[in-house]
């Protein structure tokens, strides 16, 4: 007999403690549930855009019952990098855990500042906090709350891509649009002509401008061909002169030559390949 009323503590006791978790969980399932939308216009909520509440390490309640253990959460501001839009408020919390009534001969069924109470027919302890009824965000922006774009470009189906992600998916908080775009364009505009900053330079002045040739699938090299004297504008301010005819291998018909640029996808300047320096213009320049 005794056997039998030891198994039937076990038992309830047993269906108590899930019960008891599910109930903690829907606590938190409430406070997700439709997160309002911000103000039209506005990019996010009046505290930034939070992250939802993470448990830090074990999120095994240390103790059985009564709310007397406590699990320490973070949140993460998803909002930071947003111009605008710093978080405000605390990112690290502490919560009640095992909120079921603790049995009989306990000394106390709940710890304070909790009261014993039934939820659809259960016996726990409560109310939860306020700060565990409340989501971690107070609305979401219409259209979500997307990144700024990535700085460089990337080489993809022969376009031009770059990304940015949603940074409030994860809150229940979608974002409308697309995460990628593409062109076929290259990232770096046409250099202008260097003629009227750099009239002169030692040994030369400006004498002809020609586009460069594009070769979108080498990396964004651009080649300029028949180059005896090429002036270039570098974005630090200098003009400079290069003699590439000089330090070419491959010369061609005529004693001309190539010289070569890469496209910065981050910065969008050319680099001249034979100076690693960024450049604004240049052109073709003739020999004193």
């Amino acid at each position: 007999m005794n056997l039998y009323k030891t198994s039937r503590i076990q038992i309830r006791y047993r269906i108590m403690k899930e019960l008891s978790i599910i109930l903690f969980f829907l606590a938190f399932q409430s406070a997700l549930a439709a997160i309002p939308n911000c103000p039209t216009g506005a990019k996010c909520g009046p505290n930034g855009i939070w992250g939802e509440w993470t448990t830090v390490g074990d999120e095994n309640c240390p103790l059985e019952c009564g709310g007397c253990g406590e699990l320490i959460q973070t949140k993460e501001c998803l909002s930071n990098e947003i111009p605008g839009c710093s978080c405000i408020g605390s990112a690290s919390r502490s919560i009640p855990c095992n909120m079921k009534s603790c049995p009989y001969p306990t000394q106390r069924a709940c710890c304070i500042p909790y009261l014993p109470m039934i939820v659809n027919g259960n016996s726990t302890c409560g109310p939860l906090p306020k700060t565990m009824r409340e989501s971690a965000t107070s609305c979401c922006p219409i259209g979500g709350l997307w990144s700024e774009w990535s700085p460089g470009y990337t080489r993809l189906n022969s376009q031009w891509v770059r990304t940015r992600r949603c940074l409030s998916a994860s809150i229940g908080c979608p974002c409308t649009g697309n995460e990628n775009e593409g062109s076929t364009n290259c990232p770096c505009a046409q250099p202008p002509v260097a003629s009227s900053e750099c009239p002169t330079v030692q040994r030369g002045r400006s004498f002809i401008f020609r586009n460069l040739i594009i070769r979108h699938d080498t990396y964004g090299y651009r080649y300029y061909a028949y180059v005896p004297l090429l002036i270039l504008k570098e974005i630090d301010g200098d003009c400079v002169a290069d003699y590439p005819f000089y330090c070419a291998n491959d010369k061609t018909v005529g004693l001309y030559t190539n010289v070569s640029f890469t496209c910065d996808t981050n910065t969008k300047y050319w680099t001249y390949d034979y100076s690693g320096k960024q450049i604004k213009s240049y052109t073709i320049g003739v020999f004193y």
